[in-house]
């Protein structure tokens, strides 16, 4: 079927425009949800309006309330609390000083800035897509499901995916100290960063480790500063809590643990050993295989436990770099291998239509390592 340049464009084309209308359908119906209701930003804002109000040491109660504006929008509705680390609030501090509707509005204005930033970025690393269909490489960002909802919901995913592409970037270019710092400001999801690190050292990129920890520190020091040690202790409580208690842990991201979760049942037990070995053997054959960016973030995106449908963006990056990997391919593994990056991309927007798990995307996304298997340091 897509055995030439031709009929992949034909295909791609189509798929492209059938994909961005359901991307559009999806903000057509999620963004009215989010704003009237419970939504991701509602919590980034109340945060806000609390560093804004001087409220810092209630960052982490989920009761406290502050007089400002932000603080009145979140008690009359209410939605998950803040869990980052409190240096993220600062940025949501200027959406703070406006309404509610205007500052969501903002924010989705910022986020899709961020995504024309990071398409810019990766536009260099996707020549193959683009020789194929030019537009191709903006249409991977912009028709991927996860993405829409996170735009939707107003989560810092967005912002991640553009400092962990910035990173990249960075990486593929051999400046390892400014992609370590990169990659250290996202500590705010620490077991993503904290995986990344990790295989970074087994593969020897030294300055990136440690550009990544002092980057990391700094964040943690300025919450601490903003905060106070008991605020920036409870919020580190409550991320080991995720960490160490099964009933906790969220089953509902595209990583290892939703699929073992969706696989077991009842035997959150059983789903967590298998995670936690099937995690293991991952990372340890990651460290096995050439160095890439793309490959780690895609075994930190498995890995991820506490991954949310908004943090699957991040399959953004190896995705793209997969599809441009094999979208030359006509026969065999590699053609196969292409058929598995589509699949991926257009997954996560079909399930959202039939209401479907999202833990089928992981199946998916681990496929996917065999087009970077064996792809080293730059496309």
């Amino acid at each position: 079927m897509l055995s030439d340049t031709r009929s992949t464009r034909r295909f791609l084309i189509a798929l492209s425009a059938l994909l961005f209308a359901a991307q559009m359908a999806i903000l057509a119906v999620e963004i009215p949800r989010a704003v009237r209701g419970p939504s991701e930003f509602r919590r980034f804002y109340e945060a806000g309006g609390r560093v804004r109000s001087g409220h810092l040491r209630e960052m982490y109660g989920a009761s406290a309330q502050s007089d400002s504006e932000a603080g009145s929008a979140a008690a009359e509705h209410a939605g998950p609390r803040f869990d980052r680390p409190a240096y993220e609030a600062l940025l949501f501090v200027p959406f703070a000083m406006l309404g509610y509707p205007a500052a969501y509005a903002c924010f989705l204005v910022f986020n899709l800035a961020l995504l024309g930033l990071g398409i810019r970025l990766m536009d260099p690393y996707l020549l193959r897509i683009e020789n194929v269909v030019r537009w191709m490489p903006a249409a991977v960002f912009l028709c991927f499901g996860p993405v829409a909802l996170a735009l939707a919901a107003g989560a810092d995913s967005i912002v991640l995916l553009t400092l962990v592409i910035a990173a990249a970037v960075l990486y593929y270019r051999d400046r390892d100290v400014s992609a370590g710092v990169c990659l250290g400001l996202t500590v705010f999801n620490p077991l993503f960063v904290g995986t990344i690190a990790v295989l970074m050292m087994f593969w020897r990129r030294w300055r990136l480790a440690a550009a990544c920890g002092v980057a990391a520190a700094g964040c943690l020091l300025v919450s601490r500063w903003m905060t106070g040690a008991g605020a920036l202790g409870a919020w580190a409580r409550g991320a080991i809590l995720w960490s160490v208690a099964p009933s906790s842990w969220a089953a509902g991201g595209p990583n290892l643990w939703c699929l073992f979760r969706s696989v077991a049942g009842s035997h959150a037990d059983w789903a967590q050993a298998a995670t936690a070995v099937c995690s293991a053997g991952l990372l340890g054959w990651v460290t096995t295989r050439p160095q890439n960016f793309a490959l780690a973030t895609l075994a930190a995106a498995l890995v991820a436990y506490r991954g949310t449908i908004y943090d699957a963006v991040l399959l953004v990056l190896p995705m793209a770099m997969g599809f441009d990997y094999r979208v030359e391919a006509t026969s065999g593994n590699q053609l196969f291998s292409k058929y598995v990056v589509i699949a991926l991309f257009a997954l996560p927007t079909l399930l959202f239509f039939l209401h479907g798990s999202y833990c089928s995307v992981a199946l998916v996304a681990l496929a996917l390592l065999r087009p970077l298997r064996s792809t080293g340091s730059s496309n």
